[in-house]
């Protein structure tokens, strides 16, 4: 990933989270679903899947707790997902990559509605079902 991120241009960051935790959970999912493949596969599968999320510049890691949770995500990727909730209606904040209560309070109903754990961080599951959505309306949209 370290060399996607050197080699591509424009890009500082090809993943939204900065966890490695996060990017070897979803190595695993790829693995686990599709054994055949090879790890290298696996990677560069998982890099064009967040193609749409990629982070074009630097951006301090910031982190970001909520009850006993506490997460590290690029303060670019934040403001991702606030552009996303303000795009489709469930946030009136400012897109400043400020975590704050209204931010909490919109990814917690969007989380709700993707039927996703309501942690209320900007988490793994919740980028990935904002993923998801961006991919289905950009197909909708080709239709």
């Amino acid at each position: 990933i370290s060399s996607i991120n050197r080699n591509l241009q424009g890009v500082f960051d090809a993943l939204p989270t900065s966890s490695a935790n996060d990017i070897a959970t979803l190595l695993q999912r790829i693995c686990r679903d599709r054994p055949e493949s090879a790890y290298e596969s696996a990677v560069i599968g998982l890099v064009n899947a967040f193609a749409p999320m990629r982070l074009s510049t630097n951006s301090p890691v910031i982190e970001l707790s909520r009850g006993d949770r506490t997460i590290r995500v690029r303060k670019a990727a934040l403001a991702q997902v606030q552009q996303y909730l303000k795009d489709s209606g469930r946030y009136g904040g400012n897109v400043d990559g400020v975590f704050g209560e209204r931010t909490a309070e919109a990814i917690i109903a969007f989380q709700a509605e993707a039927n996703i754990p309501q942690s209320g961080l900007p988490d793994l599951n919740t980028f990935a079902a904002i993923l998801a959505r961006i991919v289905q309306a950009q197909r909708q949209g080709n239709n």
